[in-house]
């Protein structure tokens, strides 16, 4: 009865208390987020590195183009691209944390060992790039050379897990501030 008698003695408490439920009902929560710094553009982090919407879309993009060229239905894909995305965030930071790098000259020498390439025997490293050049030098292929791109970051994806899983089985994992070290132990060893 207390409560009922406290709402009589103060009114505006009870339509305050409603106008901040409606409120709260009617604002969209996207809104606030924008309003108060959360980038909507980004969808997730992994051990600190954003994962954009950019990159989710090209990944869902990948996906679904492969399993078209395979016949596969393209819906259902968005978790495994996002299982893809972020495997290869962790997969990268480890790839990194080794100390190692994908160059150029790495990236060509390897592309034929790729599965996407690796299948057909008449490859050739040399006129693909020729390919590739003029898609990225012609206004009519600018599609196919940003497919070539995003195709290009799945493969370099790949080429790190190739190696960092290589190293980790062969057991053989040793980067430039490990041999530092093993090489500083060796020279206080020898310093008598």
């Amino acid at each position: 009865m207390s409560v009922i008698g406290q709402i009589r003695k103060k009114p505006w408490v009870l339509m305050g208390v409603v106008v901040i439920a409606l409120l709260a009902f009617l604002i969209n929560p996207d809104s606030l987020n924008k309003i108060f710094g959360k980038d909507p553009n980004i969808l997730g982090k992994v051990n600190g590195e954003e994962i954009t919407r950019e990159e989710y879309s090209d990944a869902l993009l990948m996906l679904q183009s492969q399993a078209e060229q395979q016949g596969r239905p393209t819906t259902g894909l968005e978790e495994q691209a996002w299982q893809n995305l972020v495997q290869s965030k962790l997969i990268k930071q480890e790839f990194e944390k080794l100390g190692l790098k994908i160059t150029e000259d790495y990236f060509w020498s390897q592309l034929p060992y790729d599965p996407l390439f690796g299948q057909n025997p008449e490859f050739n490293v040399q006129e693909f790039k020729k390919e590739i050049e003029k898609a990225r030098t012609d206004g009519n292929m600018i599609e196919q050379y940003n497919a070539w791109l995003r195709a290009r970051k799945e493969i370099e994806y790949r080429m790190m897990a190739r190696q960092v899983f290589g190293n980790i089985t062969a057991g053989i994992t040793s980067n430039k501030k490990e041999a530092e070290t093993i090489m500083k132990q060796r020279d206080e060893v020898a310093d008598i």
